[in-house]
């Protein structure tokens, strides 16, 4: 009678799963370099305007897209508003003592 041994298919399903997640954990690691390390940024042109974005949401990404690179030297800074302004000053909004000057 033809049977297959379970222990065999058993160590094939181990070492293919162990392969699998060689696998994942090389392709995620090599994303987080490849994000951590970007290529080096073009240098600017003279002739061309310069355009500095503030922000990396929707309405940042959405109007950097529709820009013609062609008239303007884009600068993105991705920061928070809320993080950045808000947390910083919420005292001096509460206590009605706001000075725009720092």
């Amino acid at each position: 009678m033809n049977y297959i041994n379970i222990s065999i298919i058993y160590s094939l399903f181990i070492s293919l799963f162990i392969s699998y997640l060689s696998f994942l954990l090389l392709s995620i690691t090599l994303a987080i370099y490849v994000n951590r390390h970007p290529p080096p940024q073009l240098p600017m042109d003279p002739s061309k305007k310069n355009l500095v974005v503030l922000g990396s949401g929707w309405g940042a990404s959405s109007f950097i897209k529709k820009l013609d690179t062609e008239n303007y030297n884009v600068v993105s800074y991705q920061i928070s508003f809320f993080s950045y302004f808000f947390r910083k000053r919420k005292e001096e909004v509460v206590s009605q003592d706001l000075n725009i000057n720092h």
